[in-house]
């Protein structure tokens, strides 16, 4: 914890943001001008809201939550996180049941449209940033406990119909640093994701990574070919985040595609499994290592790694004899068995996936479930 509060009241760096949104205009900054961003935040919760209020934070695109969530996260104990997309799937039982009290809102067409009887205050992030108050913030917020502050995250995935999860504060960073690890990402390494909110496992993992780490973070809401292959002229790019339906479009590409990184790019891979005909036509039209990040949902937190670190021939069998990747390391804190009549035992052998552990969501907090996670 120590970790985060330092990045935010002491240690700053000057690693740089970029977000590309869908017009090709960039916007640029860097982690010490969003700290000021953060501070000024902060400092208005603090002297207008109780840490016991349910905030919502409701936003178009991953660069403005990403002005928002690091101070609600710190000073609230629970923070939901809603999409503007997903807007129009959250009923007012859901807002009720959530017990919002406050909605910070990104862009101004959001705060003009969302309404709900439940919500006793609305506020615009560019009205707070507009404030010239000078930032005081006490110092015994500098050792405040946020290890059990959670995010509730809200996504109707694929499915159109509203799901729910909760993650605390603990497991998100555990994870992140396990991976990061796992991945030997260091301060030299820059990080791509053109992960939409919807795949929030992924953008947490990007952002905060960047963010804890020191390293430079490139952001899009969108995704294209001619992105992609733009992005791979940067010399300083090693890692790359995208879910399934990404690799799938590039593999399908008539475009080859080289990386001018000064190391071998690393291509992470988030969410579902990949097939073998999908992971193989990408391979052979960019040369890269291969990682699986996998948990349940989109929506989830990530349970285990399939590690890029193998030998080719065992990469071979695990990536091309099977349909889909093996279930690779369970990160700690998570147990993964394959269940078939009864657990499975042999490599190669399908079955159902069992998670189990400290390090993975409960249940949906809605809709409500009685056995989905264990």
């Amino acid at each position: 914890m120590k970790v985060f509060l330092d990045k935010v009241f002491e240690n700053s760096n000057k690693k740089k943001i970029k977000y590309y949104d869908k017009s090709s205009k960039i916007i640029q900054t860097d982690f010490i001008k969003l700290n000021k961003n953060y501070k000024l935040i902060l400092q208005f919760l603090h002297n207008n809201f109780n840490e016991d209020t349910n905030v919502a934070i409701i936003s178009e695109n991953n660069f403005n939550l990403i002005q928002l969530i690091i101070p609600c996260i710190i000073f609230f104990r629970k923070t939901v996180i809603i999409p503007s997309d997903e807007t129009k799937f959250i009923r007012d039982d859901i807002i009720k049941k959530l017990s919002v009290g406050l909605v910070l809102f990104s862009s101004k067409k959001d705060y003009e449209n969302f309404n709900s009887t439940f919500i006793k205050k609305k506020i615009l992030l560019d009205n707070i940033l507009k404030r010239n108050s000078k930032i005081k913030i006490p110092i015994n917020f500098k050792k405040k406990s946020i290890y059990n502050n959670s995010i509730i995250y809200c996504s109707s995935g694929t499915t159109g119909k509203s799901k729910i999860i909760e993650l605390n504060y603990k497991i998100i960073t555990t994870q992140i640093k396990q991976i990061k690890d796992r991945l030997r990402i260091d301060k030299q390494n820059t990080l791509f994701t053109p992960m939409p909110l919807t795949h929030i496992s992924g953008f947490f993992f990007v952002f905060l990574n960047s963010f804890l780490f020191n390293k430079n973070l490139i952001l899009t809401n969108f995704f294209n070919i001619l992105i992609f292959k733009k992005l791979l002229l940067n010399k300083n790019l090693t890692f790359i985040y995208l879910n399934p339906s990404m690799v799938n479009l590039i593999s399908k590409s008539s475009l080859h595609f080289n990386s001018k990184s000064k190391k071998k790019l690393t291509l992470i891979c988030g969410s579902a499994p990949l097939s073998k005909y999908v992971l193989g036509n990408f391979l052979k039209k960019l040369d890269c290592n291969f990682i699986h990040l996998m948990g349940m949902t989109e929506t989830c937190n990530t349970a285990f790694t399939v590690p890029y670190s193998l030998s080719k021939k065992l990469k071979k069998e695990i990536y091309f004899k099977y349909s889909s990747p093996s279930i690779g390391v369970p990160l700690n804190g998570v147990n993964v068995k394959i269940f078939k009549k009864g657990y499975v035992k042999k490599e190669g052998v399908e079955g159902e996936l069992l998670l189990s552990g400290n390090n993975i969501i409960q249940k949906y907090f809605y809709p409500k479930t009685k056995s989905l996670f264990h």
